[in-house]
């Protein structure tokens, strides 16, 4: 991996994590896919002015199947997003998404032909494990079948297992659909399509005025559509110039001692030991599915 691309993909973990945290604040004032929405319309205009600056604008037939796919998994993966942050805690949920390392290498293999080595698959198996242990209390580590429980305990513990497979599958499609166009170009596509489904959405159901909402948090609102549309920005360039499962395992190892972080000086969470140990095997087994 060259020094660009850590550089960048270690820009976009930051990034994320900050994402993640500012989104967890806005539901607590605006309805989810209000809060999906709005972002999509604000970050439009962003997006645009980078296709402009950069001049590219070919797009190739190839491109439009792959995108519809990362188009649908990004517009369900947000709304459960925004349910499993509002019904659970932020510490037991975000840190989930160390899965998606694990689905992208899976999902790599198949559409890219990326295979994964037997440390990698050691890895994934730690990740299964933190990810168990992060939503265990100390009773059920004396039962490690009550492990498993444990992981439907929290209603959005399992939301977050989906969302990171429909993100695994949107970063393995990002990049095969970017071999028919620019990073640019398909951010700004994606982005504005995105805002005008889901308008039309709240529209059609008489809701479109909850995009109102924004003005509840103008300061998040805006710093979380600047955050966010970075992030986005780092993440497409940087699987464009490294394996999918790096950027994905760099991403959520940050992401994870972030959102215990976070969770516990902003949210209020508690942090126990059991969490950070979950914790701390959920980033070192993505740091092995790399390896």
């Amino acid at each position: 991996m060259s020094l660009a691309a850590l550089v960048i993909t270690v820009l976009c973990a930051l990034f994320w994590a900050v994402f993640d945290a500012q989104r967890k604040g806005l539901v607590r004032h605006i309805n989810p896919i209000a809060v999906t929405a709005a972002l999509a319309i604000g970050q439009t205009p962003l997006f645009v002015a980078w296709v402009a600056w950069d001049g590219q604008t070919v797009i190739e037939p190839g491109y439009w199947l792959p995108a519809a796919g990362v188009l649908v998994a990004n517009v369900l993966a947000s709304v459960l997003f925004f349910e499993a942050v509002r019904s659970s805690p932020l510490s037991a949920t975000v840190p989930l998404l160390s899965f998606t390392p694990v689905f992208s290498a899976l999902f790599a293999a198949v559409a890219l032909d990326e295979l994964l080595s037997g440390r990698q698959w050691g890895g994934i198996a730690l990740v299964v494990a933190g990810a168990f242990v992060l939503n265990a209390r100390s009773a059920d580590l004396r039962h490690p079948a009550a492990l498993i429980r444990a992981m439907g305990r929290e209603r959005g513990s399992l939301l977050m297992v989906t969302v990171a497979a429909l993100w695994s599958g949107t970063t393995v499609l990002d990049k095969v659909a970017m071999r028919h166009t620019s990073v640019a170009n398909h951010a700004a596509l994606q982005v504005l399509i995105l805002a005008v489904l889901l308008v039309a959405w709240l529209a059609s159901r008489g809701r479109a005025g909850e995009l109102r909402a924004v003005g509840k948090c103008k300061r998040l609102f805006g710093l979380a559509l600047v955050i966010g549309a970075v992030a986005l920005a780092l993440q497409l360039t940087a699987v464009q110039i490294a394996h999918v499962g790096l950027v994905e395992a760099v991403k959520r190892a940050f992401g994870v001692m972030a959102a215990v972080v976070v969770g516990r000086l902003v949210f209020g969470e508690e942090v126990t030991a059991i969490k950070a140990v979950g914790a701390v095997g959920i980033a070192a087994g993505v740091c092995l599915v790399l390896a």
